[in-house]
């Protein structure tokens, strides 16, 4: 029995046959090809991938389909600015000469930051299209050249989206205080990619520690062994025992600092190995050596 255009496209609107499965008189026929973008798009992409008009119609109903377009259409500008706008992504599939074209790669970006990895090596160090990409997700940085990773306003643009995009900023910025407060100010963390100059910056140092209290282990020495810096780390949302645990002892003989650490349920009972309650508190300190008596007297003294 000889297939009937009709029947064809009945096959096609009941998904009882794929459009890639009719035969060639079918599919060349743009009435069954146009009846099947609405069903089958891909294989309508696939077999119409150089006809212009076609793959603009399928882009026009939203469909992603440079994909499968043919080399030619992939250099057609028309084309690809219709995709890009769909998908930023898109500009991936776009011919090298349309990456390097600065209007296609500000729209791609406009939809999809991404489409900044799929620019070219030209565009990526455009202030514009980096700063517009980079401000939506900070850790593009990494992926950017030299020059922009030195642009003061692009780091702070992409620390204040991501703290962690700091470790991809100029080791000059690195060390730019206004950079790395926003970056701590984000993500706690980020205090490990500072310069170590601004690791021992008490109010950097508190921030980060306030923010993620894990950052105490970035913290220069010094700052690891002052009162107010384990505070604030105290203070933060979330308190965690592997930063209890990197509390000098010299700072957990102080009454306050152990009675804030005590305070912290989940801390307290996984910290019960070394002290178990609250009435534990002076055997813990006398097995430290530590007469609580006379440092409370001396403390009296001293005010």
């Amino acid at each position: 029995m000889i297939l009937t255009k009709k029947q064809a496209l009945n096959t096609i609107t009941k998904r009882k046959c794929a459009f890639s499965n009719l035969p060639k008189r079918f599919r060349k026929n743009r009435e069954i090809a146009l009846v099947a973008c609405n069903y089958y798009p891909i294989d309508v992409a696939e077999e119409y991938n150089n006809d212009k008009s076609m793959i603009m119609h399928l882009l026009n109903k939203g469909i992603c389909v440079l994909e499968y377009a043919s080399k030619e259409l992939k250099a057609d500008k028309d084309v690809v600015m219709l995709a890009v706008k769909l998908d930023g992504y898109d500009l991936s599939y776009a011919s090298k000469n349309l990456r390097n074209d600065r209007e296609i790669a500000l729209t791609a970006i406009k939809s999809d930051p991404y489409a900044y990895l799929f620019v070219s090596k030209e565009l990526k160090k455009d202030r514009e299209i980096a700063l517009k990409s980079i401000k939506q997700e900070g850790m593009y940085l990494g992926r950017a050249p030299s020059e922009i990773q030195a642009d003061k306003e692009i780091v702070l643009a992409a620390v204040e989206n991501d703290g962690k995009a700091l470790q991809y900023a100029d080791d000059a910025l690195k060390n730019d205080k206004e950079v790395v407060i926003t970056a701590v100010n984000n993500y706690g963390l980020a205090l490990e990619y500072a310069s170590p100059e601004l690791q021992n910056d008490k109010e950097i140092v508190k921030i980060a520690v306030n923010n993620n209290c894990d950052a105490y282990k970035y913290a220069s020495s010094d700052l690891k062994s002052d009162k107010d810096i384990v505070k604030s780390a105290l203070s933060a949302e979330k308190i965690t025992c592997s930063f209890i645990n990197q509390i000098p002892p010299s700072i957990l003989k102080d009454e306050e600092i152990l009675s804030l650490c005590l305070q912290q349920e989940e801390f307290a009972e996984q910290w019960a190995g070394i002290v178990k309650q609250r009435e534990n508190i002076k055997k813990y300190y006398k097995e430290m050596g530590v007469d609580l008596e006379a440092e409370k007297n001396d403390n009296i003294k001293e005010n």
